[in-house]
């Protein structure tokens, strides 16, 4: 599942098919955001039907209000996107348990999925009938630790496979800094099992 979320229509057009042409399975997609007061609920809603209309890359939507100026996607908005083919889940990062249950009661996870964004609600999201998220959950133990410890896992993990040797490619943008060796240290131990659970698939 690949990020394709843009501030534009056409810029979540070109990421979706360039990551299905790159041989991504689904693809993750934040609503639009840079200006919230102008993004209302018909716009969205518009907004993900030209994007899975555009691409044959099927589309989960990414609800996580943190990071887009606070708009939260409510289950009745969310519902509407289940009518159309490509559309085929929801990854909830907003914590809203009452999301999982109306959304579960009415669609079988085959129908419309319905994932826990967050490790730290997995079982709230369980309970209420999503679909989890998984042992890629572990990963968060070092994300949460910030961009740098993230950018430092890129680097030891995907860096030489990229082809990307030099590492100001994986250099946070200042004022953060690189992790230092304890950190970096903690980063492998923390992820390295993820990479033998990712080769298997």
């Amino acid at each position: 599942m690949a990020g394709i979320s843009g501030q534009s229509t056409n810029e979540s057009i070109r990421l979706a098919q360039s990551t299905w042409e790159a041989g991504a399975d689904y693809g993750l997609l934040l609503p639009p955001n840079y200006w919230p007061k102008a993004v209302s609920t018909d716009i969205i809603a518009d907004f993900y039907r030209k994007v899975a209309d555009a691409t044959p890359l099927p589309i989960v939507i990414y609800s996580f209000p943190a990071v887009c100026n606070g708009i939260n996607m409510n289950s009745d908005l969310l519902a509407e996107q289940t009518e159309h083919p490509n559309i085929v889940g929801v990854k909830l990062t907003c914590g809203n348990t009452g999301k999982v249950t109306r959304l579960t009661n009415r669609y079988s996870h085959d129908q419309f999925a319905v994932y826990a964004g967050s490790s730290d609600w997995l079982i709230p999201c369980l309970s209420g009938g999503g679909s989890g998220c998984g042992v890629v959950a572990e990963a968060e133990k070092e994300c949460k630790e910030g961009i740098a410890s993230t950018k430092y896992a890129m680097e030891y993990f995907l860096g030489s496979k990229a082809g990307v040797s030099d590492e100001r490619a994986f250099s946070p943008r200042k004022p953060s800094r690189r992790v230092g060796e304890e950190k970096r240290k903690w980063v492998v131990e923390a992820m390295g099992h993820l990479e033998v659970v990712e080769g298997g698939l």
